[in-house]
């Protein structure tokens, strides 16, 4: 696709920009495409490694001290809305790091997933914490999938990627699961 390598070779440095913002937004596939331009040398890998991880923690960071600051106070104006917040921080003080852990891999949870926890009880150092290891983790799997698949990582998308999601999100659940029990013994 040459008009994909003439566009990334027209951006220079604000490609890293861009994907830190997107990365700020959300978490769809785009850090693995980084990935595999990055393989190709069209990108720079310790660039788009740090772009993705700084991104993710940015994105929590901000979803989280908003829902801090602002709570549930401002959502009583819609009742439904409102009551559905309030079931969430209850579920969030019984399951939140597990939750915290997890949520960035859930299709379409990313955009507003910190925002519970931020309602919950958890402390905000250990927010950091997890958070971090989350988006490391996260950060690893996208961008280093993208970059060992390289240009075979078309053809995963097309056929069967749905399924390798699906097993990368039980095994990164599990992981977090036995990591949240372990932090948890030594606090």
């Amino acid at each position: 696709m040459p008009w994909l390598t003439d566009l990334i070779e027209s951006l220079g440095a604000a490609i890293y920009v861009a994907l830190f913002l997107y990365c700020v937004y959300k978490s769809g596939l785009l850090p693995l495409f980084a990935g595999v331009a990055a393989q190709q040398g069209l990108l720079e890998i310790g660039s788009v490694w740090m772009s993705v991880l700084a991104g993710g923690i940015m994105a929590d960071e901000i979803r989280f001290s908003l829902a801090r600051r602002y709570g549930t106070e401002w959502a009583a104006r819609w009742p439904k809305f409102y009551r559905a917040l309030e079931h969430t921080r209850t579920l969030m003080n019984r399951h939140g790091l597990p939750y915290l852990f997890v949520y960035r891999y859930v299709l379409g949870l990313r955009s507003i997933g910190a925002l519970p926890v931020g309602l919950s009880n958890i402390k905000p150092l250990k927010f950091r914490w997890v958070s971090a290891a989350s988006a490391l983790t996260w950060t690893n799997v996208l961008v280093g999938l993208g970059y060992v698949l390289g240009q075979s990582a078309e053809s995963a998308l097309q056929g069967g990627f749905g399924l390798i999601g699906l097993v990368l999100l039980v095994a990164m659940a599990t992981l977090a699961w036995r990591s949240v029990q372990r932090f948890n013994q030594n606090s």
